[in-house]
């Protein structure tokens, strides 16, 4: 498989790459949480926030408004999957799991959400001018 799905010719990181960027961020933080303790915490907050930051840096141009959507919906699949791994297999359990989390890490998700946002827009308004 070539690398050209993920970056592009001059190097930054398509939606796709980005996607998955963020994706193994968040998902190593949330690994780290569940070794270490019994819930979701610190270790995701932080490798969401540090993944969000770095896909916006490093997508490419065309690419930028999907670096600013793609944080919340790849913490909330990340939440998914912790869900189902920990054998949460009814739709309410599922969805309370979902809820309990994302209230949890409420602080990181507006954080990293918003971090996405401004270097995209910052990044955006650059190349515009």
């Amino acid at each position: 498989m070539s690398s050209r799905r993920y970056l592009s010719a001059r190097g930054g990181l398509t939606a796709l790459g980005a996607g998955l960027v963020l994706l193994l961020a968040t998902t190593v933080g949330a690994g780290f949480d569940l070794l270490t303790s019994a819930s979701l915490g610190w270790g995701t907050s932080v490798m969401f926030i540090a993944g969000a930051a770095l896909v916006a840096l490093r997508a490419r141009r065309r690419d930028l408004a999907a670096a600013a959507i793609l944080p919340p919906l790849c913490l909330a699949a990340v939440l998914i999957g912790v869900a189902v791994t920990q054998g949460m297999t009814s739709l309410s359990r599922l969805g309370l799991n979902l809820l309990t989390n994302l209230t949890l890490l409420a602080p990181g998700l507006w954080l990293g959400s918003a971090l996405a946002g401004g270097v995209a827009l910052l990044r955006w308004r650059r190349a515009t001018r």
